[in-house]
């Protein structure tokens, strides 16, 4: 048990008690969830500002548009003329990100 100051009237007081017994003044408390809550919120302000870099847009993008060119080769599928010619594309654009991200989209 370790004594401390009262804040209002000075007398010293044991840091278990909830009141002082001179002057009724609660001590104050340590407001441990602040911190948790200001740490939580700086967390997700790091997240979405990584998540919202222009490399990380550019690389969404680049996935988009590679699944845009399997719905087109599904749709064209028909014609294998074109269905080649369109798949080929698809690949090379998936290697292209191969290439410039070090993994599959």
């Amino acid at each position: 048990m370790a004594l401390a100051p009262c804040t209002d009237c000075g007398r010293s007081i044991s840091n278990k008690a909830a009141a002082c017994p001179q002057c009724g003044a609660r001590p104050p408390r340590k407001k441990w969830w602040l911190w948790i809550l200001l740490l939580c919120i700086t967390a997700l302000a790091v997240l979405i500002a990584i998540g919202s870099s222009p490399q990380a847009r550019a690389r969404i993008q680049d996935e988009q548009v590679i699944e845009m060119c399997w719905d087109d080769y599904r749709r064209e599928a028909a014609d294998p003329n074109t269905g080649e010619f369109v798949a080929s594309t698809c690949r090379m654009l998936e290697s292209k990100y191969e290439q410039k991200y070090g993994r599959k989209p």
